[in-house]
């Protein structure tokens, strides 16, 4: 079993996180900070080619509307979906951060 911590910031006044490496994990934790102000993570997914990383929402199976971990809290550890194993990268999409720069942990966990 292999796991990885690393820390996603997301600034203040901003909505997105620094990503994730996702590559080669199966499942994911997420840990809030103490300043979180929101009420809900969303996420979106990325994939690389040419040096760059092309960003998409992740969204529900058949619908619009945006996969999210449920009502989240600050100071607290949440499973991430498992729909984010397929892809490349993720990054955190939250309120705008009024409260100073969150640092999220989330973990990465293999099998193997």
């Amino acid at each position: 079993m292999n796991t990885r911590r690393e820390n996603l910031v997301v600034a203040s006044g901003a909505t997105v996180s620094t990503h994730f490496s996702a590559g080669g994990f199966s499942s994911f934790g997420i840990v809030t900070p103490a300043n979180f102000v929101g009420t809900v993570i969303t996420f979106e997914v990325g994939i690389s080619g040419s040096g760059t990383i092309a960003w998409t929402p992740l969204n529900n199976l058949g619908t619009a509307a945006l996969l999210n971990v449920a009502t989240v809290a600050a100071s607290k550890a949440y499973k991430a979906p498992d729909d984010l194993r397929p892809f490349e990268y993720f990054r955190l999409i939250t309120p705008a951060q009024t409260s100073g720069a969150a640092t999220f942990v989330v973990f990465g966990k293999s099998e193997a």
